[in-house]
């Protein structure tokens, strides 16, 4: 995919071209993060979002990293999916109460549904967009919650390490708003009502237009290799016309997995050995109800907003 994209910007015909080429339908909807094979440690239960590995004490590793944030001076949150009315309201704060450039369609909270990566909620209505809505900058570690497991809480902190490094995802919407460039690697389609997803087996897997997107990575960004990580990107909640929380009802299936019982492994759940591989995907749908949030809004480093402040079409955020 690097042929697709020149200084930091991707040629959207390039890409259309290079997709051409993936050996999958990519509205195939069957996330290779979720199979046995993915995993580098099949038996070991480290990486579910209610994993007990290195919780409380004597390895307490969780919580130090939640007392290191803490430390930092960040706006550091634990919030509850299932008491949400506050914190979603605050993730889609844009940087200035009256600029917010972000497109229609992509404001509001969503829920990256099937994201193994211990990431839950996100919001890219509080990044700082062109005045276009076609061009943004995104803060990776502010309005993007994460799990308390251990592994959300350094990536949370793993996270506000590259936003101090001026690390951002630049988020590119082609002309027919169908796709979106977050890297190289990642992108989110669209879905509208033209489109038709299946499952592994063939048969229909629903979604709706305008509330559901699908998110893709390519290895290497290389979509001749297939896909390597799949997942739906849910709108669970949106400003109301009185600037209130109104949730939607993707919200709903995420409480659920919240409410959700365990996938109990063996050994007070730190290993899966009885857990059979058809079974597994199982392990990643139990939710986390405990998220940690840094809400907005968000502030992007003086070099970025140099920077975006001498491009045409770009608002002053200083």
């Amino acid at each position: 995919m690097a042929a697709a994209w020149q200084n930091g910007k991707i040629d959207w015909a390039k890409f259309q071209e290079l997709i051409k080429d993936c050996p999958v339908d990519l509205l195939c909807y069957d996330p290779p993060q979720k199979k046995p094979s993915f995993a580098k440690l099949r038996q070991v239960n480290l990486f579910a979002p209610r994993t007990p590995w290195f919780r409380n004490f004597p390895c307490c590793l969780a919580e130090s990293t939640h007392a290191a944030i803490q430390c930092s001076g960040a706006d550091f949150r634990h919030v509850l999916i299932s008491n949400p009315d506050t914190w979603f309201l605050e993730m889609m704060q844009p940087p200035t109460a009256d600029m917010n450039y972000c497109p229609e369609f992509l404001r509001g909270v969503w829920w990256m549904k099937d994201n193994i990566a211990n990431e839950t909620c996100v919001s890219l209505e509080s990044g700082h967009w062109n005045e276009a809505g076609t061009e943004g900058w995104k803060l990776c570690s502010v309005n993007w919650t994460t799990g308390s497991n251990w592994f959300g809480s350094l990536l949370l902190s793993w996270n506000m390490w590259k936003a101090r490094k001026g690390i951002h995802a630049d988020i590119q919407i082609s002309v027919d708003q169908k796709w979106i460039a977050l890297t190289k690697d990642d992108y989110i389609y669209v879905l509208g009502p033209e489109d038709k997803m299946v499952d592994a087996e063939g048969r229909t897997y629903p979604f709706v237009p305008g509330l559901d997107m699908l998110r893709i990575t390519f290895p290497e960004g290389d979509p001749k290799q297939g896909l390597f990580y799949q997942y739906m990107m849910r709108k669970v909640a949106q400003k109301g016309s009185d600037g209130e929380v109104v949730k939607t009802p993707a919200y709903q299936a995420l409480l659920e997995r919240v409410q959700r019982p365990t996938m109990e492994g063996c050994c007070c759940n730190f290993f899966l050995c009885n857990i059979s591989d058809e079974q597994y995907p199982l392990v990643y749908d139990a939710l986390d109800d405990h998220q940690l949030l840094i809400p907005g809004p968000e502030e992007l480093p003086k070099e970025i907003l140099d920077l975006i402040a001498n491009e045409p079409g770009w608002p002053s955020y200083k």
